[in-house]
């Protein structure tokens, strides 16, 4: 059980393999071939053998060898699997679930144990990580529910494209461990042509004790994604990642000393984070390709955005936002609901990137604000009701406050 305290890399694949599209008829006959009765309690070592080796170019484990020793091997595939993109050295092709495609379904807190639930969209299906205590002090990591998000013959033919139960190249995914930070600072060379990074905490949160950095040089990074991840410096701008478009934080630590200043950044998502509005507003201010801005409890006063290409500003639970100025032409949906706090909303009209524009700019859609179960003074609300093309309304949130927290909003 050693293993459990190594950093683990999921995912990462050559790069020299190609899929294509096909046909969903194909896709549909193999998710009723495969076999996906293993509906089961397992411990995280099955898929340690997986998930641990860092570099790997196949997702064969050994368990899936000693299935292939009982076949005829001359009955193999020579060539690389189209799903798995490793050499199909057995006769059982298995994706395990990635950590980009999991979403979390609810956690369950007792006495003895923490199990965190999530849904797998790729194959959607549901499975659990559960943190039992154990005697002696300390917990075990038990895996339930599906335990493979694929398990079927290796094939040679390209997939769907909306086929997500596979490996693919350029994608590299983290889990923080001991080795962390060593296996941050070796991805240029280790993985210098990834496209996405995913590094996240698989495990119970603790941010005391641990000091992360990620202050690296890729510049082949489109995405970044940070999950839980104690990190206490975040340095990204167009000379270390110049090619970044989407970055999403979610729950990392308020002191963490952050510098994001990317000029081709189209899509922002930050969930749970109350640092200085300047860190923010610094961020948005270089990002003038933005496209889409999402959050959820972003604890900052001020909030600034000024993007010709901006189109959607989604602000759920902003507790603390005060002051909210916006120029965003082609702007079709603000959200903010459930914000308490809103009492200077700026619109404004006229803006140096408005010479950027085509000279025969028009817009013809109207610009939907949803600001249910949310407090705005006279002033703001008056600046978006007398702004062309607002119409009050649009896509909710699901509410999670209670019913006095909400009696206090309305």
């Amino acid at each position: 059980m050693a293993a459990k305290n190594k950093t683990k890399v999921l995912a990462t694949v050559p790069s020299r393999i190609a899929t294509k599209a096909v046909s969903s008829r194909k896709y549909a006959n193999e998710l009723s071939s495969s076999d996906d009765s293993d509906v089961e309690e397992y411990n995280n070592s099955d898929l340690l053998n997986l998930e641990e080796r860092k570099g790997s170019t196949s997702s064969n484990t050994t368990s899936d060898k000693d299935l292939a020793s009982e076949k005829d091997q001359t009955q193999l595939p020579s060539n690389y699997c189209g799903r798995c993109l490793g050499p199909a050295t057995s006769w059982y092709c298995r994706i395990p679930h990635a950590v980009r495609h999991r979403r979390d379904d609810g956690v369950v807190v007792k006495k003895s144990k923490l199990e965190h639930r999530f849904i797998c969209l790729a194959c959607k299906k549901k499975y659990s990580i559960v943190y039992k205590r154990v005697k002696g002090g300390g917990y075990e990591k038990i895996v339930r529910g599906t335990k493979w998000c694929f398990r079927g013959r290796h094939t040679r033919d390209p997939l769907p494209e909306d086929d997500l139960r596979r490996n693919v190249a350029g994608i590299v995914e983290l889990i923080v461990g001991p080795s962390i930070q060593k296996d941050i600072d070796e991805l240029p060379h280790t993985h210098p042509d990834a496209e996405i990074l995913c590094i996240l905490s698989d495990g119970f949160y603790e941010f005391k004790g641990r000091e992360l950095s990620l202050e690296i040089k890729m510049s082949k990074l489109k995405k970044l994604s940070l999950v839980d991840v104690p990190l206490t410096n975040l340095r990204l701008n167009d000379l270390l990642t110049p090619n970044i478009e989407e970055i999403e934080l979610k729950n990392i630590p308020d002191e963490c000393d952050i510098d994001i200043m990317l000029s081709r950044l189209r899509n922002i998502c930050i969930h749970f984070w109350n640092g200085p509005s300047k860190i923010i507003n610094d961020m948005l201010k270089a990002a003038q390709a933005l496209e889409r801005f999402e959050s959820y409890k972003l604890r900052v006063t001020k909030m600034s955005f000024a993007s010709n290409a901006l189109q959607t500003i989604d602000l759920h639970r902003a507790d603390r936002l005060e002051e909210l100025s916006i120029w965003a032409p082609r702007l079709k949906f603000l959200g903010l609901q459930a914000c308490p706090s809103v009492r200077k909303i700026d619109m404004i009209q006229c803006h140096a990137l408005r010479r950027r524009l085509p000279f025969d700019f028009r817009v013809n859609h109207d610009l939907l604000v949803q600001c249910k179960n949310s407090q705005i003074s006279t002033e703001a609300f008056h600046a978006l009701r007398s702004y062309p093309r607002v119409t009050f309304g649009g896509p909710e949130h699901p509410e999670t406050l209670s019913e006095s927290m909400l009696a206090q909003l309305t």
